[in-house]
């Protein structure tokens, strides 16, 4: 890691997120947990936040509890429902038209919604559940969503991965990158390689974004450390291995369990902290827990192969042109 980077503050609480008056951002996946207390900082500092989720009654309930928890705050912002289900492509393609319809530009795109565990489950497009929903959904939103991107004076690309991306490093294979058939599906595995797919995405994004010249757009990943929210609980739920289910119950009361507003924490330094620069990825100071610190990524996360070989057959399989220029 490059010592030349701007220091991060040893310690960072929602007390020094800045005003976000006038600010326009997406959560993906707001209706609970990391995205909910993320769209809720975001919208007390100021922000329009819209909530981008699948399950519409579960998203304006969302969007109603969160105008009460504003209330009368004097800098408080705005939220708004949009339906968005990260995995249908042509939900994200009529997500990112009403969007449009109603906004000239974006200055936060907080790709959160995720998905793990279940089965080898196939989405609305063929596609393998897991990586349709945490990488590819994202990409072909940031992609539609671009040229709003660029005309924020200053815009960010926040995508969320995991620790356990570096659980999909030793079975990702950048010539085979979505997983086929259940016999090569494996619930950790699998969503570690969705995950690691969520650096390289940023990091080659990121890369592209300098080629180009592009200062204004500034593209991060981050991790939230093990958090108890309804991901993990709704691995568990779809778990059969009983082991896995007793670990994955357990994970959360760990010393490294959290609670989502804990967790929520890299995300909202990763979307507004002032010392944060492109390719970055934010987690806890002590992987699972403490103020957001710079952290290294798998070593594959660095393959500028696999980047472009992800670039690549996510622009297919979406069937979007993601040009990054001025």
């Amino acid at each position: 890691m490059s010592t030349d980077l701007p220091a991060i503050p040893e310690t960072w609480d929602v007390s020094e997120i800045p005003s976000l008056k006038g600010k326009v951002a997406i959560v993906t996946g707001a209706n609970s947990g990391l995205g909910y207390e993320t769209a809720l900082q975001l919208a007390l500092k100021g922000a329009h936040v819209v909530l981008a989720c699948r399950d519409e009654a579960k998203g304006l309930e969302a969007a109603s509890q969160l105008v009460g928890v504003l209330g009368t705050e004097p800098d408080r912002g705005s939220v708004q429902f949009l339906q968005l289900d990260v995995s249908d492509l042509a939900s994200v393609r009529r997500f990112a038209e009403s969007f449009k319809q109603g906004h000239d530009r974006l200055d936060l795109l907080v790709n959160n919604a995720g998905v793990m565990g279940g089965s080898y489950t196939l989405s609305k497009d063929g596609l393998e559940r897991l990586f349709a929903t945490n990488h590819l959904g994202h990409f072909a939103l940031t992609a539609q969503l671009f040229h709003l991107l660029k005309q924020s004076s200053a815009s960010r690309v926040v995508n969320v991965s995991s620790r356990l991306h570096k659980r999909g490093e030793a079975s990702f294979n950048e010539d085979e990158i979505m997983v086929t058939s259940p016999d090569k599906f494996g619930q950790v595995q699998t969503y570690g390689e969705t995950k690691l797919c969520n650096i390289l995405f940023t990091i080659e994004l990121d890369r592209r974004l300098r080629t180009a010249g592009l200062e204004n757009v500034t593209a991060v990943a981050c991790h939230p450390g093990y958090v108890a929210t309804n991901l993990g609980a709704n691995m568990a739920a779809a778990n059969d291995n009983w082991l896995y289910w007793l670990l994955i119950k357990l994970m959360t009361f760990l010393p490294g369990g959290k609670t989502p507003e804990m967790g929520a924490i890299p995300t909202l330094y990763a979307a507004t902290g002032n010392e944060v620069v492109g390719g970055d990825y934010i987690g806890p100071k002590d992987r699972s827990t403490g103020s957001p610190a710079r952290h290294e990524p798998a070593t594959l996360c660095q393959s500028k192969s696999g980047a472009n070989k992800l670039w690549a057959f996510s622009e297919k399989l979406a069937n979007v042109t993601f040009v990054v220029e001025k």
